[in-house]
């Protein structure tokens, strides 16, 4: 079913796309008490657990469904879907962009703590109001990617299931809208980068977009701001300088696409930077926004300066609080040496602290 209205009500579905490796999956959690069955076709099947839905098993109900990529590296996300799970033990509900604009800061306010996705770019006026609103009450956001809250899209009631996207001026494109396209359909608001409709990301997440290469990663290297009373929570148990120097998402946990700090597009005045990326091969470039030619940046450090992921950490007035790691690539370092290692003792550390607050 490609129409969202067409899915019964209970149902949530989750979707995450590589374009450059060409596969992605998507998630299906129904209700509870759902009887699902499959029938397997073709010469070159790939699937797992599937046995368990014949109907002389005892399974009685299924709680989720993972579609995967064409490939047995894709059906393996499943694994990782598992080991999380069970190696971390946090309970957790998933919900989508099309929840929280229907919704929004209302459908965050229960949870103690909200994580993003890698790359969670595409947003609207509802879905930023409703992080916004979610902080300013105390909430806990944890910004798990990079190139986050980056394009201002648009949807409208009357076609459900649609968003649009018109890339004005600035920014990394993947095509160059022409005069008259700037303004939404939908909504007949201006379109663009968020930062060009005065909400950069730094407002919301403390850090945003500011270099990208290829999907290549690299590693963090702990700043003084590590030791700081506020943050020190985020490196209990961390001792090492270098941080995410491994991992299946190009190698290492920073990379493809970098998010930096900067109080000058609203990065809060007391936040403190934990660790910033370094290393980053020759195919990064600066974003164009951040550059005024090609040796001359927006905020004045040397354009190498600005190839940067800043993890970073931010208390908020009314017991709100972010943090952000500015990577892409972060996640994929997680489940290194069966996820003994700093980058998920650091997520583990984090989420205890925002949780504990909850309580």
């Amino acid at each position: 079913m490609s129409d969202a209205t067409a899915w019964p009500a209970g149902f949530r579905v989750g979707h995450w796309t590589d374009a450059a490796a060409g596969t992605g999956c998507t998630v299906l959690i129904p209700p509870p008490a759902t009887v699902c069955a499959v029938d397997i076709r073709g010469g070159g099947p790939s699937t797992r657990e599937t046995e368990l839905l014949a109907p002389q098993a005892p399974l009685a109900e299924v709680t989720g469904v993972l579609l995967s990529g064409g490939s047995a590296f894709g059906l393996d996300a499943a694994a990782g879907v598992v080991r999380w799970c069970l190696e971390e033990g946090i309970g957790y509900d998933v919900v989508t962009d099309e929840d929280v604009e229907a919704e929004g800061a209302a459908l965050l306010a229960p949870y103690a703590t909200v994580l993003t996705g890698s790359h969670p770019e595409y947003h609207t006026a509802r879905t930023l109001d409703a992080h916004a609103g979610y902080l300013a009450g105390g909430g806990r956001l944890v910004y798990l990617g990079g190139n986050g809250f980056y394009w201002r899209i648009a949807t409208s009631p009357a076609v459900p299931g649609v968003i649009e996207v018109r890339r004005a001026e600035g920014g990394i494109r993947a095509w160059e809208a022409q005069p008259g396209e700037y303004y939404h359909a939908l909504d007949g608001q201006y379109g663009g980068l968020w930062r060009r409709n005065g909400r950069p990301p730094q407002r919301l997440v403390a850090v945003g977009f500011s270099g990208q290469g290829f999907f290549e990663g690299s590693y963090y290297r702990r700043q003084p701001g590590a030791d700081d009373p506020r943050a020190a929570f985020i490196m209990d148990g961390v001792q090492d300088a270098v941080i995410g120097d491994f991992g299946l998402s190009g190698g290492g946990a920073a990379g493809f696409e970098l998010d930096r700090a900067d109080a000058a597009l609203g990065t809060p005045p007391d936040a403190v930077v934990v660790a910033s990326s370094e290393g980053h091969g020759p195919s990064y470039v600066v974003v164009p926004e951040e550059l005024l030619s090609h040796l001359a940046t927006v905020s004045g450090e040397k354009p190498a300066r600005l190839l940067r992921a800043d993890m970073t950490y931010a208390e908020l007035p009314g017991g709100g609080a972010v943090f952000a790691v500015g990577s892409i690539t972060f996640c994929g370092s997680l489940s290194h040496h069966r996820y003994d290692n700093n980058v998920s003792r650091i997520l583990r550390n984090v989420l205890d602290r925002f949780r504990a607050r909850g309580a």
